[in-house]
């Protein structure tokens, strides 16, 4: 099964949507904090892929999502946390 498949089944289960398009939006499609959470814990269980739930806000897509995946997780929450840091201390130091 490839990481669409895959996550076509999670959303499926999770928002209790039987058809999920690869570009429908996970808060299009009433997915809260809660789906959000165990969308993360069964992408985990499943095909044990850490993936955050900020990333799945990140990324609110299948075809996103899968793209964030198969790239390692390149860009990933953490990354973007240092990135405002660093834009931060460069405004300050420039005074």
């Amino acid at each position: 099964m490839n990481t669409k498949d895959m996550l076509k089944e999670i959303f499926s289960e999770v928002l209790n949507i039987e058809n999920v398009s690869e570009n429908d939006n996970i808060f299009d499609m009433g997915g809260d904090s809660p789906s959000i959470y165990r969308i993360s814990e069964l992408i985990k269980e499943k095909n044990n892929i850490e993936i955050k739930p900020i990333d799945i806000m990140m990324y609110p897509t299948i075809e996103k999502l899968s793209e964030f995946i198969s790239s390692g997780g390149n860009g990933s929450s953490e990354n973007s946390g240092e990135v405002v840091v660093k834009r931060r201390a460069r405004r300050h130091n420039n005074g």
